[in-house]
């Protein structure tokens, strides 16, 4: 969500041509869970004084507002801002915040620095313990990570990822990769990290090979 509006009357949502904030916290697109969080958020950017960043005048500091919503309902909620300033106010506030939406789990600040329509920057300061979000399904628990990849639509991904889990049944041998699908279709339980090469407790192909195939006499 782009920031508009000011900090005591915030907009979450989108910027007109005219670089005005148009309020979409009611798309009917949202789940119920998004919706009643951005509420919050938005009560939070008051709280904490956060001046949303104006395009015309290059002034203020929020600029977006990235909020995920895993299967299970937990939330992630990342501030891009244009520098550190606001990181006291912000860190000030958090206790508020967490005990307002019992189901975030993960914030972070992203620093984007730059005017121009860049979403996010390069750093990213995560502020709770919880650094990634759990992403359950389809058998897998995929640790979200701040700036990590992942399927917009989960249910979409879910059925996506069970096609080679499916798939596995008819292979006699199962390859290992570093690719969600990959896990998926590897026997091995794994939890991956998005974004990142899993762990596995799979042997390697090499000590596949090495391994008799009919125990000693």
């Amino acid at each position: 969500m782009a920031v508009g509006g000011t900090a005591s009357a915030p907009t979450l949502g989108i910027l007109d041509r005219e670089h005005h904030g148009v309020d979409l916290r009611d798309c009917g697109l949202h789940s119920p869970g998004l919706s009643s969080a951005l509420s919050v958020v938005a009560d939070f950017i008051t709280k904490a004084d956060l001046a949303p960043y104006d395009v015309k005048t290059r002034s203020g500091e929020l600029k977006h507002v990235l909020l995920t919503e895993s299967p299970d309902g937990e939330l992630m909620l990342r501030l891009v801002v244009r520098s550190t300033a606001d990181e006291a106010r912000v860190r000030k506030h958090l206790p508020w915040l967490l005990s307002s939406l019992p189901a975030l789990r993960v914030v972070s600040l992203n620093i984007q620095p730059s005017h121009a329509a860049v979403l996010e920057g390069v750093r990213e300061i995560v502020l709770t313990p919880d650094t990634a979000l759990p992403m359950r399904l389809e058998g897998l628990e995929l640790a979200l990570r701040p700036q990590g990849f992942f399927q917009t639509n989960t249910f979409v991904a879910a059925a996506l990822y069970a096609r080679p889990a499916r798939g596995r049944r008819r292979s006699s041998r199962p390859r290992c990769g570093t690719s969600t699908a990959a896990s998926a279709a590897s026997p091995c339980r794994v939890r991956r990290t998005a974004g990142r090469s899993p762990a596995s407790s799979c042997p390697s192909r090499r000590s596949q090979r090495r391994r008799p195939q009919h125990p000693p006499e």
